[in-house]
């Protein structure tokens, strides 16, 4: 799409294009300068400050905004599709890896439990069931053993869980263990799961905890970490992306053009 940009527009679309790269560039982006410059040069500045301090290699921040923007709690297909195909073609991500980052995205359902299943375990309680006071079975006892081995962590809730649903428990672990491909190293593991866990669509503390500790036990180092924190947080942008477009096709439905006026 071609806009007659004036000069200002002009300067801010090469900041951009030096902040962001060129690649990056799209209708979108353009329609978004066309109505409001102001907007499209703060956002470059923003976004780009992740990139321009380095912590994480390029390919790890793809991998990062592959994740992001394909979880179940975002959805925001054309940003993955755009940052797959600049890691696999610019930045050397292979289809293992990526399998991999879609397998860790998936596991952002595990909350249903994690937040419902101590609810269900209280309602129980005041009706005269104490679930926390049952003993595990001998397989559920192996069930948690294998997860502590393969996972490096266990808490009070996940007894609960074990023990209300046994089978699901199971086919979850495996499922945890099959993503485990291991095309991935195990730092930038641990840094796809903060990611998808400190989404502002999703929000996971617990997961988020459990994580940052394990990325540090691994030697990620705390700027790393917080720049993943800048990438994520600047997922607010799609509500830009997404409102533009709808904007500039009433525009041109009523004969007008999104730069009128510059």
């Amino acid at each position: 799409m071609e806009y007659n940009y004036d000069e200002k527009q002009l300067r801010i679309q090469q900041q951009f294009y030096d902040d962001r790269g060129k690649w990056k560039w799209n209708d979108t982006w353009a329609t978004i300068l066309a109505l409001n410059p102001d907007i499209m040069s703060a956002y470059s500045t923003m976004s780009s400050l992740a990139h321009k301090k380095g912590y994480l290699s390029p390919k790890v921040k793809e991998l990062i905004y592959v994740a992001i923007d394909n979880a179940i709690t975002h959805y925001y297909t054309p940003g993955m599709i755009s940052h797959l195909k600049h890691g696999m073609n610019d930045l050397g991500c292979t289809k293992e890896e990526l399998m991999e980052v879609f397998a860790i995205t998936s596991t952002i359902g595990t909350p249903t439990f994690t937040v419902g299943v101590p609810i269900l375990r209280e309602a129980l309680r005041q009706r005269g069931t104490d679930i926390s006071a049952q003993d595990l079975t001998e397989h559920q006892k192996e069930l948690k053993e294998r997860w502590i081995k393969e996972n490096g962590f266990w808490n009070y809730d996940m007894d609960s869980i074990l023990k209300l649903d046994t089978d699901m428990f199971e086919a979850y672990m495996n499922y945890v263990a099959a993503s485990a491909n291991g095309a991935l190293d195990p730092q930038t593991r641990e840094l796809v799961y903060i990611a998808v866990n400190a989404s502002p669509t999703a929000l996971n503390t617990f997961s988020m905890e459990l994580h940052i500790k394990k990325a540090l036990d691994l030697g990620v180092t705390v700027e790393q970490i917080m720049e993943v924190f800048e990438l994520v947080a600047c997922l607010g942008i799609h509500s830009v992306t997404v409102g533009i477009p709808a904007v500039n096709e009433v525009l041109k439905e009523r004969g007008e053009e999104a730069n009128d006026g510059h």
